[in-house]
Formats: structure tokens, C-alpha cells, sequence
């Protein structure tokens, strides 16, 4: 199971380097504009709008290759369950999500609150933990929508960003 883990956390790994990057650089770039910890609609919709699309890009990439019948036959035929395989799937996924997309945010405050003499509350840093469950949950419900037959559950993503703006 943890081998199936690293070869799917390899797979997506540059992904997860470049989004980390770019993030950062958005990152410097936004706070040389204007106090990055000053509450705007803009800033919190552009945020929860980059983890949902993370979390429904990596679920559909990821569950689309997986689709293929080769590689779910490769997959089956190992010495492991269904649920371990899903399991260390999801969890490869979720730490590529985690790696690109929540930990620049989490850097930043970090270094905003060490480095600086900005006051970064806790609920800035539970703002992490809310990113981070929004694109978990945007890739469970794309990964549940590629592997149903019934395409009528892609308004649950609806319902989702309903929810989350």
C-alpha cells in the first residue's frame, strides 16, 4: 500500500512543486500591492476558488488515468484491498492538494507572523484548515462523479461552491 502511495505521489509531485511556486510568487507579488492580512471578498473568493479547482483538477486527472480498465486490472491484482488501494490513492492525492495549494498559504502566515510585526490571529491559520477541507472535499465528490455512471452528480460540485462563496 505505501509503495502504491509514493508511485502516485511521484506522478503528481512536479505538479505540487510548481503550484507550491507560483503560489508563492503570487504570494510576494499580492503583498508588495497591499497588506496581504486585510480582510477582502476579493483575496478569500480568489483562495477558495484555487482549492476547489485544485481539488476537482486533481480528482478528475487522477481518476480518469486510473479509469483506464489496464491499470485498474494492474491495480486489482495486487496483494492489497479495494479500500487500501482507494485509501492510498486518496491519501497520495490529498498530500499533492496539501503540498501545492495550502501549504504556500500556511507559509506565508508563518512567515508574516515570525518575520514581521503583523498580527496573524488563529483565524487565519484555521483559514488553512478550512482550504484544506474544501478541496478534500472537491476531490472526493470528482473522484465519486469520473467513477459513477451517472453523470446527474456533478451538481453536488454545484452545491458545494454554493456553499463555500
Amino acid at each position: 500500500m505505501f509503495d502504491l502511495f509514493l508511485s502516485e505521489f511521484k506522478r503528481f509531485r512536479l505538479v505540487a512543486l510548481v503550484a507550491y511556486v507560483l503560489q508563492i510568487v503570487c504570494w510576494i507579488f499580492i503583498g508588495k500591492m497591499m497588506i496581504i492580512l486585510e480582510p477582502q471578498y476579493i483575496k478569500h473568493a480568489i483562495l477558495m476558488l484555487c482549492v476547489f479547482s485544485a481539488g476537482v483538477g486533481i480528482g478528475a486527472v487522477q481518476m480518469l488515468l486510473h479509469r483506464r480498465k489496464n491499470h485498474w486490472t494492474y491495480l486489482v491484482h495486487r496483494p492489497i484491498t479495494m479500500p487500501k488501494i482507494h485509501f492510498a490513492i486518496s491519501a497520495a492525492a490529498l498530500c499533492v492538494i496539501f503540498l501545492g495549494f495550502i501549504l504556500p498559504f500556511a507559509s506565508i502566515l508563518v512567515y508574516l507572523d515570525l518575520m514581521t510585526n503583523n498580527v496573524v490571529d488563529l483565524r487565519h491559520y484555521l483559514m488553512s484548515v478550512d482550504m484544506m477541507l474544501i478541496a478534500a472535499t472537491a476531490y472526493f465528490i470528482t473522484s465519486y462523479v469520473v467513477l459513477s455512471p451517472s453523470k446527474l452528480v456533478v451538481i453536488s460540485l454545484w452545491m458545494l461552491s454554493y456553499i463555500m462563496m
